[in-house]
């Protein structure tokens, strides 16, 4: 049976860790050197530029590593090493350090440049382009590309990328400088403009605000917040008529830091869209949640934005927790990204609802055929004074319906919208087409519906799925700036629930409420998880204690598997104490069942190790001590001769070490 592509890559994984290589990203400039050899790409770069291997303390069986590859590309039928490196290598682990640099998951991207809509005469630019995703993914690939990273390590890997993507010089560039450095008057990009930027800076970072001043050419800036400076720069960068789109933390959305930025994009009619992501959609990274900031520069002779787009996204096609697997492409069943795509760049062959009754018409709906989206708009003249959702099960489907309440001209008219038939009819009496969509008798009272949106005005733009959520709203300019310059997007497209929505089988006359049946199922789901939690944790008790009955020279209670040894301390270790080492070290640690390495607690009198007398043990073990591998612990005392206990010793287990501070959104 072929092993599946994780377990592969755990092979590599583990193959760089014997090896000495103990971080993420020293072992991904590895593989990206042994893939870039011979490459001619590469070559266009200068060789600082390139990937190096990095120095290891014991031998690397690159056959193996090699052999190893070859079987990832098989097992995910691969023509080259491009996807290889980008989607595989690159996401196989989620520990990276400092824990905010981190390659953005590949769904996100291709979502981010799809925004963009980034053509062959553009030039495009990342300042904190870490990996290189945005630069390499490109559909259409631009005439020019600059990539800015603070990080060698970071851009050996995008250089990598883009040699594997058969990208070269001067096509692609990178810069190994401090973004705002690169665009001061004095940096390599002062006088350039870029027609599409895209950026995923590290949130929380300081920027000098004099520094930041001379880049923006604006005194006014008081603030030194990263993403803030960050998003100010894209938009400063951007060419006439150019787009940007920039990932920022929520809080930017509201606090008073990104306040005078908030302000600007909007009194300046640039902000086309403010995309929100719920929490965990970065996950297995971090679990805050992020929006996109969809920036669009003024252009001579062009109408300037009179709306901007809120659009919140609830699924991308993982689960929001941290075992998703980015090594899997995401799901198209649940996902908004391409329906959210679709909203701000709609299709000009769009369908229109059918309308039995033109004349009466009070909605401009459009259908779009790719994806289960419908967009609506209020017509001039007009406000819609309430839209509310209806799902009524038939059969084994359940089928969505909106009812659209609409004053023009002092004259209310109603329309209902099949979202799956994709038609929609005149009402008049709203009572009777509930009575009749649910098939209930008269003296049952009809549901009300869920009520989507309280009220829009003319012009207004609304975005539907076909289940019959809002996804989106789109608000004027004036009323953004009323609203005390907030953007955060549930202001706009929370949904004010006054009674439940129904989903009614028909056939029986059961109603059951919406809200209940959803209760009802995550209350039975939370019950199934409570149960497998018991039962796993049962499991790993009676694993854990045959595991301590095998565990030999075992002191008390059974001990934690052991820290890895940093291959940086182990480089303070000469030649003769490193060869002394690697004879004591398989006497003072187990491996059980190929899983984690646990201590043996030991006397310096039980060791025995060919070439070492007790003198060379005691001085090896106190220098193990102070670099922090083995600690002195209580031995037993001597057998029968009522001794007190000698000083013992052991590896350094997981118990032993200071936890770190845990981020907030841990």
């Amino acid at each position: 049976m072929a092993e599946n592509t994780r377990s592969l890559l755990a092979k590599i994984w583990d193959i760089l860790g014997k090896a000495g290589l103990t971080s993420s990203q020293e072992r991904i400039v590895y593989i990206a050197a042994l893939l870039t050899e011979g490459n001619a790409h590469l070559l266009s770069f200068p060789e600082e530029y390139r990937p190096h291997k990095p120095p290891v303390i014991r031998g690397i069986d690159e056959v193996t590593l090699k052999h190893y590859l070859e079987q990832v590309r098989a097992q995910e039928g691969l023509q080259g090493d491009a996807q290889l490196f980008d989607q595989f290598v690159l996401f196989y682990t989620s520990s990276f350090v400092p824990k905010d640099a981190y390659p953005i998951p590949r769904h996100i991207v291709h979502f981010m440049l799809n925004l963009l809509d980034i053509r062959p005469e553009h030039h495009f630019a990342d300042f904190t382009c870490g990996s290189g995703g945005f630069l390499v993914n490109t559909a259409r690939r631009p005439e020019r590309m600059i990539g800015v990273e603070i990080s060698s390590d970071w851009r050996s890997i995008a250089v990598a990328n883009a040699a594997l993507h058969q990208l070269e010089r001067p096509q692609i560039d990178f810069h190994l400088d401090n973004a705002f450095h690169a665009c001061s008057p004095e940096g390599v990009l002062s006088n350039q403009t870029f027609h599409r930027i895209a950026m995923a800076p590290s949130f929380g970072r300081t920027i000098d605000k004099r520094l930041a001043q001379a880049v923006l050419a604006d005194d006014t800036i008081t603030t030194g917040v990263s993403e803030v400076l960050f998003t100010y720069m894209a938009y400063k960068k951007l060419a006439p008529g150019g787009r940007a789109v920039v990932m920022v933390p929520i809080s930017l959305l509201t606090n008073r830091t990104g306040n005078a930025l908030r302000q600007r994009l909007i009194d300046e009619h640039v902000l086309e869209a403010v995309i929100t992501f719920q929490a965990g959609m970065l996950q297995p990274f971090n679990n805050e949640r992020v929006a996109l900031l969809l920036i669009q520069q003024k252009q001579k002779n062009w109408p300037p934005l009179e709306q901007c787009w809120f659009l919140n996204l609830e699924y991308d096609g993982y689960p929001r927790n941290p075992n998703r697997d980015l090594l899997s492409p995401p799901s198209l069943l649940e996902n908004d990204l391409p329906l959210a795509q679709k909203v701000l760049h709609p299709e000009d062959h769009a369908t229109e609802i059918e309308n039995s009754h033109p004349a009466q018409a009070s909605l401009d709906i459009q259908h779009q055929t790719a994806v289960p989206i419908t967009l609506m708009q209020v017509p001039e003249n007009a406000t819609l004074v309430g839209l509310r959702h209806f799902a009524v099960q038939k059969n084994t489907q359940i089928k969505h319906f909106l009812l659209a309440q609409v004053q023009q001209n002092e004259h209310i008219s109603l329309t209902a919208v099949s979202l799956q038939e994709q038609t929609l009819q005149p009402i008049t009496d709203s009572v009777a087409w509930r009575r009749e969509l649910y098939n209930i008798p008269e003296e049952v009272p009809p549901p009300e519906g869920d009520l989507l949106v309280e009220k829009a005005i003319a012009g207004q733009k609304l975005a539907i799925t076909r289940e019959g959520r809002l996804l989106g709203v789109s608000k004027a300019f004036s009323e953004l700036a009323r609203n005390a310059y907030s953007l955060i997007t549930s202001d706009f497209t929370a949904t004010t629930r006054e009674t439940s929505d129904l989903v009614t089988n028909t056939s029986a006359h059961i109603s059951l409420s919406m809200n209940e049946a959803i209760s009802e199922a995550y209350q039975s789901a939370h019950i199934l998880f409570l149960e497998l939690s018991q039962i796993e944790q049962q499991i790993s008790n009676l694993q854990g204690r045959l595991e301590d009955l095998e565990t030999p020279g075992r002191f008390g209670e059974p001990l934690p598997p052991i820290q890895p040894i940093s291959a940086l301390i182990l480089r303070y270790l000469g030649t003769k104490q490193y060869n002394h080492w690697e004879k004591l070290q398989p006497l003072v640690e187990v491996s059980l069942r190929g899983k984690d390495t646990y201590p043996i607690p030991f006397h310096p009198q039980q060791i025995e190790a060919p070439g070492m007398n007790q003198t060379e043990i005691a001085q090896l073990l106190q220098l193990l001590e102070h670099l922090g591998i083995v600690i002195k612990v209580s031995g037993n005392p001597s057998e029968g001769n009522g001794e007190l206990p000698r000083v013992a010793y052991r590896r350094v287990s997981r118990r032993d070490i200071f936890p770190r501070e845990k981020h907030p959104w841990e």
